[in-house]
C-alpha cells in the first residue's frame, strides 16, 4: 500500500525532531493537517501570516513574544 504524501511529510518532520509546526490556515494542505492531528509530539500553531513570522523569529532567537 502506498503512503500518502502528507504522511511521508509528517514522518520527515518527526525524523528531523520537529516539535512545533507554524502554519497559516488554508485548504491546500488539509491532508497534512489531518496527519498532524493524529501525530503526538508535534504542536501545531495556526496564525496569520504576520503572527507566524513573528513567532518563527522569536523561536529562532529564543525570545518570548506576546501577541494581542
Amino acid at each position: 500500500m502506498l503512503k500518502k504524501a502528507a504522511s511521508v511529510f509528517v514522518q520527515t518532520l518527526k525524523n528531523h525532531c520537529v516539535d512545533r509546526f507554524f502554519c497559516v490556515p488554508g485548504e491546500s494542505y488539509l491532508s497534512v493537517m489531518d496527519e498532524l492531528l493524529y501525530s503526538p509530539g508535534i504542536e501545531v500553531v495556526t496564525c496569520s501570516t504576520k503572527e507566524c513570522w513573528l513567532l518563527w523569529q522569536s523561536q529562532m532567537q529564543n525570545v518570548q513574544v506576546k501577541l494581542v
